[in-house]
């Protein structure tokens, strides 16, 4: 699992990289998407302890709301 966190932290910063060659506007899409990028892989790569307590917590959220 700390290779997959590795690989995926070395992507982001080439992207970083990448993205500073790119025009202004496409600076803000791009870092955007990083965003969403990191957002899910801090999700996907958590303690699955962690992660099935944050599902059952969302589950009670969305069953108080009806």
């Amino acid at each position: 699992m700390k290779t997959r966190l590795s690989l995926c932290a070395a992507a982001l910063l080439l992207t970083s990289f990448v993205s500073h060659a790119q025009p202004e506007y496409d600076q803000y899409a791009r870092g955007s998407y990083i965003a969403t990028l990191a957002d899910c892989t801090a999700c996907h790569t958590a303690d699955p302890a962690v992660c099935r307590g944050r599902q059952v917590a969302d589950a009670v959220w969305y069953a108080g709301r009806r």
